[in-house]
């Protein structure tokens, strides 16, 4: 069994969830196969290091400043700027999950959450994808609007 474990770099709590999840993982199913990958660091190296280093200057030097680009997140121009962004690089990710041939997936980001999302809207993705769920409560950014929301989003 393969499992892919998908990550961003922004903050370390998505990083943290993706290797006590491979831990437990390893643990429990010694034989499985897991790859963990930063999935916006595979998309695009140049758009995530210069993302990812406006993070962490916001969050350290501007914390309020972040705060207000977090809540503005969640809806509104900066969720539909992402979200278009993240249905241009879908076809990359899954490019990528077609190479790898994971019997399933792990998301802590919400960026491949809602790019697999898309892909099993498409029909490209047929396999479960599970998130793990690393923001304080869900926003915009988790979420994909497609009949296969419970779905993506693991939700009962």
């Amino acid at each position: 069994m393969k499992v892919l474990i998908f990550y961003a770099s922004y903050g370390g709590g998505h990083l943290s969830a993706a290797k006590a999840m491979k831990e437990v993982i390893q643990k429990k199913y010694p034989s499985y196969e897991i790859e963990v990958i930063d999935c916006m660091e595979y998309l695009n190296k140049p758009i995530n290091f210069i993302t990812v280093k406006l993070y962490e200057e916001f969050a350290k030097k501007m914390p309020k400043m972040w705060g207000w680009v977090y809540r503005k997140s969640r809806k509104g121009f900066i969720a539909g700027f992402s979200n278009g962004v993240n249905r241009m690089l879908t076809n990359k990710l899954g490019k990528l999950i077609e190479k790898i041939n994971p019997s399933i997936i792990i998301s802590a980001h919400p960026f491949s959450t809602q790019m697999c999302g898309i892909l099993k809207k498409k029909g490209k993705l047929k396999i479960d994808v599970m998130t793990i769920m690393t923001d304080f409560k869900y926003h915009e950014q988790w979420l994909v609007r497609t009949s296969v929301l419970r779905e993506v989003l693991c939700v009962k």
